[in-house]
């Protein structure tokens, strides 16, 4: 673990715990990633609850942000995805904080509150550091000034003074009605953008802004273009995300926690028929050829569900002209394991029905080497396994994460065999 938490960084981000079932048990946040980590692993821990979390520790994720704001956002996301179990436990049964927004008010409020309790309005969390979002709120403020004690007071609220709410809604409803509903719609669009920010938009709002600045001076006023001006400014300062670095952020972790579930489902499907327990490396093969001639194979390998393109590799066939993908397959097999420097894989997928598999399962027990031997054809998807002297299919759904692992894998092998078989046909064609 030591190891693990030295690869860390010291910037802001979003670190994540898992158990030994790769369960997410802690979400968290810092501005110094490594530092934070490292604290609860620390001897002078001596808070029970953070103890027993960090015996139940046996993997540590992170994703890098480029501020604060972000890390919150992307915290509160997973918080809510996940709901691990540490999260809850370690808040000694208090609520976490939620971001309101009074959306079905004239003058949308910005409020904090511990429940969800108001279906008239919109919540952004939780976040489990009250001090976080009332920073976080203080900065957007700066930026976005809006109102926390609505419009029904006659006299401004004690922030107009401040800048920090302006234009005022008691103030604004003094005013005569096209003035009144200009200022209105500053408001709005005020609330608007932290609604966005908030979101993960925060490239949709710099757009607005800046059109928005451009509309100002083309109609020479100035004074507003200077102050949407400084808008844009101090959201750059606060923030330097946009949609789609949040919206990358979450695809990460989304497909990490696929690939994880996807290995998970793996072992399930196939531990009747393999002594599997852990699935970290798979190799898929392929032939591609045309009638036999220029017949390529491909090997791809996969680490805990990624392409690892820098050990793939491809074989020109020599064994013959003519189409016969199971004698194929043990060609390009039976030259991959006379590497015997290459890692040997938790299971070889091969892309085909019960011939080709057949003919790798032959294979291996001639050479004395067990290996859990895996097919998936393309007609009807189904895996093909050994179950004692027979081969056998299995039918799995096609929302299933292993499945769809396992085309992923096979559809790589058969893009990496194709591209060299089209070379060498190229190639032939050209001597020709």
């Amino acid at each position: 673990m030591e190891e693990k938490i030295k690869e860390l960084p010291q910037s802001p981000g979003v670190y994540i715990f898992r158990n030994s079932k790769k369960t997410v048990i802690y979400v968290g946040k810092s501005v110094h990633l490594r530092s934070r980590v490292s604290s609860y692993f620390q001897k002078n821990v001596l808070e029970p609850k953070i103890i027993k979390m960090v015996g139940d520790i046996k993997g540590i994720d992170w994703v890098v942000t480029d501020s604060e704001l972000e890390a919150l956002i992307l915290e509160a996301y997973l918080i809510k995805s996940y709901k691990p179990y540490f999260n809850s436990r370690l808040k000694d049964d208090k609520r976490y904080l939620y971001i309101k927004i009074t959306t079905n008010e004239q003058y949308p409020r910005v409020l904090t509150s511990r429940k969800e309790d108001d279906n008239k309005s919109m919540y952004f969390g939780p976040y489990p550091s009250s001090r976080a979002v009332v920073d976080v709120l203080k900065t957007i403020r700066r930026v976005f000034p809006y109102c926390t004690q609505g419009a029904f007071k006659k006299r401004r609220c004690f922030y107009a003074h401040l800048l920090l709410c302006n234009p005022c809604p008691a103030g604004i409803n003094k005013l005569e009605d096209q003035q009144k509903e200009k200022l209105k719609r500053k408001y709005r669009r005020n609330i608007g953008n932290i609604i966005d920010i908030l979101s993960g938009k925060g490239n949709k709002v710099q757009k607005r802004l800046e059109k928005l600045m451009k509309d100002y001076s083309k109609n020479e006023e100035y004074e507003l273009a200077n102050e949407v001006k400084r808008q844009l400014f101090q959201l750059n300062y606060i923030s330097k995300y946009s949609s789609q670095k949040i919206k990358k952020y979450l695809d990460d972790v989304d497909q990490t926690e696929g690939k994880l579930s996807a290995g998970e489902d793996l072992i399930q499907i196939l531990k009747r028929y393999y002594p599997l327990t852990e699935i970290s490396r798979i190799e898929g093969y392929d032939i591609s050829n045309t009638l036999g001639k220029q017949a390529t194979g491909s090997m791809v390998v996969f680490n805990h569900g990624e392409p690892s393109k820098k050990n793939y590799r491809r074989f020109k066939i020599v064994g013959g002209n003519t189409p016969n993908d199971p004698a194929m397959m043990s060609e390009i097999l039976k030259r991959r394991l006379e590497h015997i420097e290459w890692i040997y894989p938790d299971i070889l997928l091969v892309d085909g029905g019960k011939p080709q598999v057949g003919a790798i399962v032959e294979l291996l027990e001639n050479l004395n080497i067990e290996i859990p031997v895996v097919g998936l054809a393309k007609k009807f998807e189904k895996l093909v396994v050994k179950d004692g002297n027979k081969l056998i299919e299995l039918e799995v759904p096609r929302s299933n994460l292993a499945l769809r692992l396992l085309q992923h894998i096979r559809d790589e092998a058969h893009r990496f065999a194709n591209s060299y078989h089209r070379k060498l046909r190229a190639k032939s064609y050209i001597i020709e």
